[in-house]
């Protein structure tokens, strides 16, 4: 896993402007048609990823890390390890945009900013492939069933595909030719990733298995003091990473961390689960996947063959987290293994394809034909995104509820019977002081604790709030449940009666009582 470190470090000494001749000979044309792909690429990931990107209302998972992140700096520390499993940078970073702007289309656009920065660094600052290799791994990103969700989730799922895929390079590069100041580049990009998404610790697995293979290579190949140099260099940089992510490993074991009762090995061992993984990541038909896996093992080879061993990154990138999530979520949580959780496989994925496609060089002629086709492309996806910027943005079921909660005057509350759907109208009432709400939030509240109400609890909410509120109202009431035996015979003793029942939200009613 030592290859040759003269034409790296010449590259990395180059202004991006100095490495396209494979564009052209005339470096002005080249300059010129490098930036109109550029461009043309990145318009392509706004009109594919942003259609109804306004709509009103945000899913459950988005809506409660919103809720979280406006919370106190003091809990943002531990909050989002306790609700999500997750690390809490990305949840900094929101809580610091909030007060620019709390519309859908600005929360969502922030993870559309991370995967764009992704695609840029890519063309401009993955320099040790080929630009049309790196043109092919953009277009695949931006065309990936995946990244529409990457792209526009209120979750911090773009921020890490731009961290991982960036701290990944860097990896090699450390890799590639040893040096402190490598070192510490890996370690600045590398640390944010760990602290954006639970399941990065996947990643630190892959790269530490990394740095221990070519630490293993040097040794038996080179001279023993270039060798050891290497080794420190390596070791002092991992070793400083696993320090540093330490404090949320300890945070997510006090948090969230329960045996598995599940046996989930088989599934892991079998080369179908990997296959099917990431051919729904990337939403191709199957005769293409396999076509793409050809290339994938062609740029495998390649990589080998030109001594090159650092390749071992990405498959090991495919695997590892595939497994990981795998075989720790199944029986530990309700909602299974889902495709978000793996992303660093389809990173590694695309990387893998490029890098096939390396092998084909096009011609001159090749990069006119690209850019007529990207326009052709943008102008059939230019359609839908400018409808969806100039229509009336979707109305959601909860913004129809709080049009309705309107109606009636003063401070009003309402009891969600399962806690954490209140999560949807906090969201939409974010900006109405008259809406309170009665939701038992408790321990892990956003993610399966204690979510249902108590009749003590809905008796201690009315007595506390009835001087303040004018009407109270109840979401998803059951014959036999506390609406029954404590929200009416509580509103009945407090003078409040009956209005007509609000519109109903997904097949669930909302019932009101109101004082004169």
């Amino acid at each position: 896993m030592l290859p040759r470190t003269g034409k790296t470090r010449q590259w990395e000494e180059m202004d991006w402007t100095q490495r396209l001749p494979e564009i052209s000979r005339n470096s002005r044309l080249a300059r010129a048609a490098w930036m109109l792909v550029a461009v043309l690429i990145s318009w392509l990931h706004l009109f594919v990823h942003t259609v109804g990107i306004r709509s009103s209302d945000l899913p459950l998972d988005d809506a409660s890390t919103w809720g979280v992140a406006r919370q106190g700096l003091g809990r943002l520390f531990t909050l989002p390890t306790e609700f999500h499993s997750q690390p809490p940078l990305y949840y900094f970073i929101l809580h610091f945009l909030l007060p620019i702007n709390s519309s859908p289309w600005f929360l969502r656009g922030i993870s559309w900013f991370f995967c764009w920065m992704l695609i840029l660094f890519v063309l401009f600052y993955w320099h040790e492939v080929s630009l049309w290799a790196r043109v092919c791994f953009s277009l695949l990103f931006i065309f990936s069933s995946l990244t529409d969700y990457l792209s526009t989730a209120v979750r911090p799922y773009g921020l890490a595909s731009f961290l991982t895929f960036v701290a990944s390079i860097m990896l090699l590069r450390l890799l590639s030719d040893p040096s402190f100041r490598r070192g510490r580049n890996y370690f600045l990009w590398a640390t944010p990733m760990l602290y954006t998404m639970a399941f990065e610790v996947a990643v630190l697995m892959v790269h530490g298995l990394v740095v221990v293979a070519a630490a293993i290579a040097a040794l038996l190949r080179l001279p023993r003091p270039e060798a050891l140099r290497r080794c420190k260099i390596g070791g002092l940089t991992m070793g400083a990473l696993v320090l540093v992510y330490l404090p949320y490993l300890l945070l997510a074991y006090h948090y969230q961390y329960k045996p598995n009762p599940v046996a989930s090995l088989n599934r892991i061992l079998l080369v179908k689960t990997y296959a099917d993984i990431l051919q729904a990541m990337l939403g191709f038909a199957p005769s293409l996947f396999l076509g793409l896996i050809a290339l994938a093992c062609l740029g495998i080879v390649a990589k080998f063959r030109q001594g090159d061993g650092r390749v071992l990154l990405w498959p090991l990138m495919i695997v590892i987290p595939i497994a990981f999530v795998c075989y720790f979520i199944i029986g530990r949580s309700p909602i299974g293994a889902q495709h978000k959780y793996m992303l660093p496989a389809l990173l590694a994925f695309c990387a893998l394809i490029a890098l096939g496609l390396e092998q084909f060089r096009p011609q001159r002629e090749f990069w006119l034909v690209l850019i007529v086709w990207l326009a052709i492309v943008i102008d059939a996806h230019f359609q839908p995104f400018h409808r969806s910027m100039t229509d009336q943005p979707e109305i959601g079921q909860f913004t129809i509820l709080h049009r309705e909660l309107m109606t009636f005057p003063g401070k009003k509350l309402i009891f969600f019977n399962v806690g954490y759907d209140g999560q949807h109208l906090e969201y939409v009432t974010r900006n109405d002081p008259n809406v309170l709400y009665g939701t038992m939030r408790g321990s892990h509240w956003a993610s399966g604790g204690d979510n249902h109400l108590d009749d003590d609890y809905i008796v201690r909410t009315v007595e506390k709030n009835r001087q303040d509120c004018r009407c109270f109202f109840y979401h998803h009431p059951t014959a036999n449940g506390p609406y029954a035996r404590a929200f009416v015979p509580t509103m009945e003793r407090n003078g409040y009666r009956p209005t007509c029942s609000l519109p109903a939200v997904w097949g669930q009613r909302v019932v009101g009582y109101c004082r004169d």
